[in-house]
């Protein structure tokens, strides 16, 4: 696996009430993460902010490659748990099996990674 770049979270999302010059909304929004309030120049910093731009890119791919997970995740779950037989955890996995949202979830992590698809 490829290893990231960009800058690890906590990430939040700020509301601000003073507009940039030629902004007309009520509100802008404006995503940072959270650092040690330095303001970083050099080179590292520019690596990290262009992996910054693709994963926030990729975050609608992404969230729709987690919404896909999320249920399989649910039955590997229930199987390990015991609250379901393997005959059934496998029928319930062939039933959500969907190829191309395998690959729309690869593409996801590859575009996150700024990697070409």
């Amino acid at each position: 696996m490829t290893e990231t770049s960009f800058t690890p979270g906590p990430w939040t999302v700020e509301e601000e009430i003073d507009h940039p010059k030629g902004h007309h909304a009520e509100t802008y929004h404006r995503i940072s993460a959270t650092s040690d309030g330095k303001a970083p120049v050099d080179r590292e910093w520019v690596i990290q902010s262009r992996a910054n731009a693709h994963l926030i890119s990729a975050a609608p791919d992404l969230h729709e490659a987690a919404a896909y997970a999320t249920p399989i995740l649910a039955l590997i779950d229930r199987h390990l748990s015991g609250k379901m037989g393997e005959a059934d955890f496998i029928d319930a996995i062939i039933d959500h099996h969907d190829p191309k949202q395998f690959e729309k979830a690869k593409a996801a992590l590859a575009k996150s990674r700024g990697e070409k698809q």
